[in-house]
């Protein structure tokens, strides 16, 4: 039970840390080559964070346990084709957040990557604390940092000022609807391609 207790604290902490530097990076990055500008706000209170940290890991945990632990894995035991189950579960995972505010091609190509992406965490591990931590430390990185997020506004340690097109850093869909957000997520999809061996999708019982 220790190892096992271990084993999902070390995985989620490896998410996390993955998905949450990933974001902070590229915020430092773009700010050095003045593609954005960042304003301290006044406001960003202990009780908030908490209220973001709580909302972000509930939002992550369900959205990794239905897109992950039962829809992928049960596509999986039906088609017993893990890549056809994990492009079928990133699709409806994508197409799930078409009803977000100023959605976009890109925002859909993004969300889809970025359910690849979870998918690939999951598979490899057969458990939800890869997929859990790195979608919770992507998430609540943007939120913290004051980034619009799924055509909402969060009030966060800094106001964010992009300069470039909203193609390229989102526009007012926000980080996730950018080509800066899809290049991010090819990089963390091939960081895990590459540090972990893909399995199929395990149809035991997690």
């Amino acid at each position: 039970m220790k190892e096992l207790i271990k084993d999902s604290v070390l995985r989620y902490a490896h998410g996390f840390l993955l998905g949450s530097l990933t974001v902070l990076v590229i915020v430092i990055g773009q700010y050095c080559f003045a593609l954005l500008d960042l304003t301290p706000t006044a406001g960003f209170t202990v009780g908030l964070f908490f209220t973001y940290l709580l909302k972000t890991l509930a939002v992550a945990f369900f959205e990794e346990y239905l897109f992950r632990v039962v829809l992928l894995k049960y596509i999986g035991i039906i088609f017993n084709n893990v890549y056809f189950s994990v492009l079928s579960a990133s699709i409806i995972f994508s197409i799930a957040h078409i009803g977000n505010e100023y959605y976009t091609i890109a925002a859909f190509i993004s969300h889809f990557l970025g359910g690849i992406m979870y998918c690939c965490a999951y598979v490899k591990t057969k458990n939800i604390w890869l997929p859990f931590g790195l979608h919770s430390g992507w998430n609540l990185a943007q939120v913290i940092l004051g980034m619009t997020m799924n055509g909402s506004d969060y009030r966060g340690l800094f106001k964010i000022d992009f300069y470039l097109r909203e193609i390229y850093q989102g526009g007012d869909y926000g980080f996730e609807g950018g080509i800066v957000a899809i290049v991010a997520r090819l990089f963390i999809l091939g960081y895990l391609l590459f540090v972990y061996k893909v399995k199929a999708v395990s149809s035991k019982p997690i």
